[in-house]
């Protein structure tokens, strides 16, 4: 677990939940601009339960990996959105998406096709700039 200093978002301006080490290191390393420091990595959703009851905890994006057995899941999501959170979702089934409206990526996928989608969401309203310079 990363601990950060607090700064204009509460603890992360992303959260990624997956149980994979390495494709959460990939997708950190295709969302250009923010600082690794700004990143928050869990590897499921009930290890998160101390940032759900944070009414503070607002990432501008969340990218989750979907997975049917965690009951929380759409509680969690719903509870991200509501805080103004974009979703990037790996593996929903194409209900899931369509009840989240969000963005998903299908496993295998490409670090140019992970690029690709960051790039498609719209951060406007909730103040992440992608592909700046974090400095």
């Amino acid at each position: 677990m990363v601990f950060m200093e607090a700064s204009s978002r509460s603890v992360a301006d992303v959260l990624i939940v997956t149980e994979n080490f390495i494709e959460a290191a990939d997708i950190s390393d295709a969302i250009p601009g923010v600082s690794p420091d700004r990143i928050v990595h869990i590897r499921e959703l009930h290890a998160g339960g101390h940032f759900w009851q944070d009414p503070e905890f607002a990432p501008a994006l969340s990218v989750l990996s979907y997975r049917r057995s965690e009951t929380s899941f759409d509680a969690v999501a719903r509870l991200l959105v509501e805080r103004g959170s974009a979703l990037l979702l790996l593996d929903p089934s194409p209900e899931v998406q369509a009840q989240f409206e969000c963005a998903a990526l299908i496993r295998p996928f490409t670090a140019a096709g992970l690029a690709r989608k960051i790039a498609s969401i719209d951060f406007s309203g909730n103040g992440l700039k992608v592909g700046s310079d974090p400095g």
